[in-house]
């Protein structure tokens, strides 16, 4: 089959979404059988302040009107260190040739960028990943003009190991552990930008986002978004951990994940960290949950890959980021 037989289409609203999850859960059940996709986290995705489906998705019927590709395009409105970023994510059927439709998928992803550097006067990235063992999608990367640029790995900790047991918490005098209570936003999200502020590429988040996120993330559970509060009011830290039971239910394991752990500049390297993510796994254990998993960056400046290994994780997935700048 080639890319001449397929149609090239826009997303045209919840009829497309449960075929997106299905065609991409089909494609990771054979290359990537670690990830899982979800409705609601795809539709909490698509209602995102900064996604627009009209111009950031893309579908590829083939001639009976099967989906066989999708492409989505995530355009942050505050651009990260380098310019405007488009972190693309796309999955193909897994009896469709790679080599010209991924060409064709990367072409589309350009040329939207392109539309973004000149409405914003700014350089533009495409920005794609790829699991390590696939070495035929990255070496079409790489032939597309996309550089690497480091490694991630998912990094998994069993909770319920006699061998490693889980430590209680170690809170610094001076501070206090306790979940967030939603009702500042804004010292959450200054919070979360002074301790990711030294990460690779950092986008500045917002309130808008902290508010859409609590507002349609149908998993989050109070008692897992943790804080680290300093005698003078001030957020010091905090971690969020994630039960997705739909995901669980797919898979039939029971997983969190630790979605962010960070401490805020002026309060690092005194064990805030790891008194916070000490109380994270003890609570996910108490749950039901069985194993915790987390991502982090192989270059990460703060020194958290042998952090998260001291604490017990180890190293189960590898990603390769690439990216390909893109003028007006």
């Amino acid at each position: 089959m080639t890319t001449a037989t397929l149609t090239l289409r826009p997303y045209a609203g919840e009829q497309d979404l449960l075929l997106i999850v299905e065609l991409l859960n089909q494609y990771n059940a054979i290359y990537d059988p670690d990830v899982v996709e979800t409705d609601s986290e795809w539709r909490r995705d698509m209602h995102a302040p900064h996604y627009d489906p009209a111009h950031d998705l893309r579908l590829w019927d083939d001639a009976s009107g099967r989906l066989v590709a999708v492409a989505s395009l995530s355009v942050p409105l505050e651009p990260g260190t380098e310019g405007s970023d488009g972190f693309l994510f796309f999955g193909i059927h897994h009896d469709i040739g790679d080599a010209a439709l991924i060409g064709d998928v990367l072409h589309w992803a350009e040329d939207r960028m392109r539309e973004v550097a000149a409405a914003r006067g700014m350089t533009s990235f495409v920005r794609v990943s790829a699991r390590d063992t696939l070495t035929e999608r990255r070496a079409l990367l790489e032939q597309h003009g996309y550089r690497e640029e480091r490694a991630f790995y998912t990094m998994a900790r069993v909770l319920n190991d006699p061998q490693r047991p889980l430590l209680a918490p170690e809170v610094p005098a001076g501070f206090t552990l306790q979940p967030f209570n939603k009702t500042d936003l804004a010292a959450w999200v200054e919070m979360f930008n002074q301790s990711f502020i030294d990460h690779y590429n950092h986008h500045t988040f917002t309130v808008e986002r902290l508010q859409h996120y609590l507002d349609t993330n149908e998993h989050y559970r109070p008692e897992l978004d943790l804080l680290a509060i300093a005698d003078d009011g001030t957020y010091a830290g905090f971690c969020y951990a994630e039960i997705d039971d739909e995901r669980n239910r797919y898979t039939g394991r029971a997983e969190a994940w630790i979605g962010v752990l960070g401490t805020r500049r002026g309060y690092r390297q005194i064990g805030l960290g790891r008194a916070l993510l000490r109380e994270s796994l003890q609570r996910l254990r108490a749950a039901g949950i069985e194993r915790a998993m987390l991502g982090v960056d192989s270059l990460n400046p703060s020194g958290a890959l042998p952090f998260y290994e001291r604490v017990g994780f180890e190293r189960t997935r590898t990603v390769i980021a690439y990216n390909k700048q893109v003028q007006a």
